[in-house]
């Protein structure tokens, strides 16, 4: 199961993207609604599966965008995700990016659920191990409703294994610990 989409009509209560910019892996199609200010549903028709990780970011704005929750719903996969103003925590509308996926074929991919209330100060500091690689991609976001965003500070390659470095904020930019965190990658 894999599938993503550019949210690019952020008033809009009602839409199916037609953009270019969205695939659903069991070739269905995928459903925008908005639930009020900053409260978007995604639903990737026919494209249930178990497990896996889903993603959002804000695109072309100054907001931040957080998973509120995701899984199967009567054979689709629905991602429900807020997003708010990055200085007030106000929720607040934007486009966005939602991508969704329990792959774990490639070279190198992987994902996690971290719902560690006291990570280490300074952030979290991930390894997945036996999965080491150059290139690719990393991406963390905050799994729940609050204001806050995460970023990779920086990932690399120790012996055969692989270090993912987050750091997470708040409203103000400031740090912010607690977050669950849902962090990923692929090459």
């Amino acid at each position: 199961m894999e599938g993503y989409v550019w949210g690019s009509e952020p008033l809009n209560p009602n839409y199916f993207p037609n953009t270019g910019y969205e695939y659903n892996s069991a070739g269905g199609r995928i459903q925008i609604l908005r639930h009020g200010i900053g409260r978007y549903q995604v639903r990737f028709y026919d494209m249930a599966g178990r497990g896996g990780v889903a993603h959002v970011s804000a695109y072309g704005s100054d907001k931040v965008c957080s998973v509120a929750s995701w899984g199967p719903s009567e054979g689709d996969e629905v991602v429900y995700l807020r997003c708010f103003a990055t200085g007030t925590g106000a929720a607040a509308d934007t486009r966005f990016i939602v991508h969704v996926t329990n792959r774990t074929d490639g070279p190198a991919r992987g994902y996690l659920l971290s719902s560690d209330p006291m990570p280490p100060a300074g952030g979290y500091e991930l390894t997945f191990p036996k999965a080491a690689a150059t290139g690719g991609h990393a991406f963390a976001s905050i799994m729940g409703t609050p204001p806050m965003y995460c970023v990779i500070q920086s990932w690399f390659p120790i012996g055969n294994h692989l270090r993912v470095l987050v750091r997470c904020y708040g409203p103000g930019g400031a740090p912010s610990p607690g977050a669950v965190l849902n962090v990923g990658f692929f090459t």
